[in-house]
């Protein structure tokens, strides 16, 4: 008796069946990652405002106790928008974790022995 090339039903029915498990168990864990890839960008965005804003503080000799605004940086071309079409003429800039507005986050600049520390507005006491 000669024997057919091929896969049984029961040897499909046995691989659709380990596929689905795996798919379940992978899918739920899948917008955990997206979360924390969204906060360390979101953190990493947040590092880069800071950076400029002490730029930015030191090129217009800001006083101590100066706030300055996500906006101010954008203006004056010291951070990029992430968006032009934001319904905002300079463009707005995002938090990726709830995609939230952070034009107007104010960043508070301290001038301490003529160096500049800068602080997130919830940073702010």
């Amino acid at each position: 008796m000669k024997r057919k090339k091929g896969f049984t039903l029961i040897e499909i029915i046995a691989v659709i069946g380990i596929l689905g498990v795996i798919i379940v168990l992978v899918i739920p864990h899948t917008g955990i990652f997206k979360d924390i890839t969204n906060k360390k960008l979101f953190e990493s965005k947040k590092e880069l405002i800071l950076d400029n804003a002490i730029l930015y503080a030191q090129d217009k000799n800001l006083e101590n106790d100066s706030v300055i605004y996500v906006s101010d940086l954008i203006k004056d071309s010291y951070i990029e928008p992430d968006d032009m079409e934001c319904n905002i003429d300079i463009g707005c800039v995002y938090n990726p974790v709830d995609n939230s507005i952070l034009n107007n986050v104010s960043i508070k600049v301290k001038l301490v022995n003529n160096n500049y520390s800068v602080l997130w507005e919830e940073e702010v006491k």
